[in-house]
């Protein structure tokens, strides 16, 4: 697919300076922005769609990561 750079570079992005999250957080935010932004939709299955397509993994796989990154830390 062609939008995997876009992808890299937002995630590096939110990374280096948008958060002070840890990296798997920044990433998942990251993804999530730009599918938004792909998909002109806030729509989690949507966005979970088209991530799915992006990164070749499950709508499920990606479902339960945007879950786990919602869950208040212990």
């Amino acid at each position: 697919m062609a939008h995997p750079d876009a992808l890299s570079e937002w995630t590096r992005w939110v990374s280096n300076n948008g958060t002070q999250l840890p990296k798997p957080q920044a990433t998942l935010l990251a993804w999530w922005r730009v599918g938004s932004a792909l998909t002109r939709s806030c729509g989690r299955l949507t966005v979970a769609t088209l991530l799915a397509r992006l990164l070749q993994r499950t709508v499920a796989t990606i479902e339960q990561r945007r879950a786990e990154w919602c869950l208040e830390a212990p």
